[in-house]
């Protein structure tokens, strides 16, 4: 009975994961559990996309960053079109970005520093520097904390916010090709991977 249940209790946590990360206690130490937590999964060349998406998404606040890239045009989508848009995006991040960024921290960053850079309200950006080969390297991470639940809504890569970028591309593309345009071209990118 007693090895039954532990392995149900086994089952269960390689089905759901550890929730130990949402249990920190501030921003600086999420991130530290989180690119730990993620570099080991970005690391692993079997792992399937969408499992990794999956893994992700617990950490990973995709609506929000999606909104943040959108926001000049998301009133013009239907609801359609913005569940749609908002799933190629979260595939294209954790493809290009997020992925690459998690697996620069755990394996590759040498010297890894955590810090608050700012606070306010219940959004706080932590940075975190490393050196890579004889470069320096500069992360930010933008968290949210809801009811005690942190998730990451927007991330800096030596300075360059993800969600600034996205949202002049899709801007651009968006006033000339219409969320049809959009939405080929993030399936075209997402293909070129």
């Amino acid at each position: 009975m007693k090895a039954m249940l532990r392995g149900w209790v086994l089952w269960l946590f390689l089905l759901f994961g550890s929730t130990a990360a949402q249990a920190v206690s501030n921003p600086v130490d999420f991130i530290r559990e989180v690119s730990a937590t993620l570099a080991g999964q970005a690391g692993r060349v079997s792992l399937p996309q969408g499992k990794f998406i999956t893994k992700v998404a617990r950490y990973y606040d995709f609506s929000a960053l999606f909104d943040r890239a959108s926001k000049d045009f998301r009133t013009s989508l239907t609801v359609e079109q913005s569940e749609r848009l908002k799933a190629l995006f979260t595939d294209l991040l954790t493809k290009r970005m997020i992925q690459k960024a998690h697996r620069l921290i755990g394996k590759d960053l040498k010297n890894p520093q955590y810090s608050l850079k700012g606070q306010q309200g219940g959004e706080a950006t932590v940075l975190v520097r490393g050196t890579l080969g004889q470069r320096a390297v500069k992360l930010e991470f933008t968290v949210v904390s809801k009811r005690d639940v942190y998730k990451i809504v927007d991330l800096a890569v030596s300075g360059a916010l993800l969600s600034r970028n996205y949202q002049g591309q899709f801007n651009r593309i968006f006033r000339v090709e219409g969320a049809e345009g959009l939405e080929k071209r993030m399936r075209q990118q997402l293909l070129s991977l």
